[in-house]
């Protein structure tokens, strides 16, 4: 008997599910309340594409490790702690905050998903960003308590700051502008930012 001749399909895949698709133009939403941990849905992972067999025994299509699929982020993230030196809040841990950037770091990322490394763009919305920490941030003597916000990539502008304006259960915080002055933030990458504020 003639075998049968390998069938190949190109694999592609993303989390979240996105705003909307067409053809292979994908559009997320980078949403504007966040929780302070971006694997709950606030990161955006699109996959570079992956050829396999169509016999490849995948049971569980969400395992995507079976495909040897490489997600690739599409956002960068922030990681906010508060050192004890820069502690005003005594014993109070904070559960809210609310990033106020100069220049518009949410809104929709569209990328083609055969080339999401290459074609991501990006139609800001707003430039404030409301955290409701999941688990309330303390201050440490390290930055390994932090709470994490995902925002667009790319370069700011060369006057671009952030004000930081915190909340405990009874306390309100504020920081002095932060410049982000013509810096660039890749995306995939993570950069931490020391919380100071006067109370």
């Amino acid at each position: 008997a003639e075998a049968m001749p390998t069938v190949r399909y190109s694999y592609f895949a993303c989390s979240p599910e996105p705003k909307s698709l067409s053809g292979t133009t994908a559009t997320f939403e980078i949403p504007s309340v966040q929780d302070g941990k971006v694997s709950s849905g606030a990161d955006i992972l699109v996959a570079e594409p992956t050829l396999a067999d169509a016999l490849l025994p995948v049971e569980n299509l969400s395992d995507y490790t079976r495909l040897g699929l490489k997600m690739n982020h599409l956002l960068h993230h922030f990681r906010f702690f508060l050192a004890e030196s820069d502690n005003p809040f005594g014993n109070e841990k904070i559960e809210r905050m609310v990033l106020e950037f100069s220049e518009p770091v949410t809104g929709t990322i569209t990328t083609d998903i055969t080339s999401p490394i290459s074609s991501t763009s990006f139609s800001g919305i707003s430039s404030s960003i409301e955290l409701k920490l999941k688990e309330p941030l303390a201050a440490s003597a390290t930055d390994f308590s932090y709470a994490c916000v995902s925002l667009r990539p790319g370069a700011f502008s060369s006057d671009a700051t952030l004000v930081i304006k915190t909340y405990t259960a009874s306390k309100y915080g504020i920081s002095d502008p932060i410049s982000l002055a013509g810096r660039s933030f890749k995306a995939g990458h993570s950069t931490p930012v020391r919380i100071t504020a006067s109370t």
